[in-house]
């Protein structure tokens, strides 16, 4: 066993909140996240979901895990934006064939 055992869960963890920081910190798209939130609800709360423990493992400094988590809010973010768009496209053209043709062809 001895001083330094590095299977036993506690001192890895340890050994994770005393590493020194090199470099910027990773991004956790934690703005992008909410701002996504607008666009598609559901696909935005799970990027949000996943800013979120991006932000918790990084305050834990477990910095690969923090990239990690603020990759996968990043795609979760960029889902939500994409279906977000696409909707509101459709929409808009549902709308105008809607009130431009249907409404005035059964007027007539």
């Amino acid at each position: 066993m001895g001083t330094f055992d590095r299977e036993n869960p506690a001192v890895e963890k340890n050994l994770k909140s005393t590493q020194q920081i090199v470099g910027p910190p990773p991004a956790t798209n934690v703005l992008l996240s909410w701002l996504s939130c607008l666009f598609c609800c559901p696909l935005g709360l799970v990027a949000v979901v996943k800013a979120n423990n991006a932000d918790r493992q990084m305050m834990l400094g477990d910095m690969e895990e923090a990239r990690a988590k603020g990759q996968e809010a990043k795609m979760w973010a960029i889902a939500a934006l994409i279906t977000g768009g696409i909707i509101i496209v459709l929409s808009t053209a549902f709308m105008i064939w809607f009130f431009g043709f249907f409404i005035p062809a059964v007027a007539h």
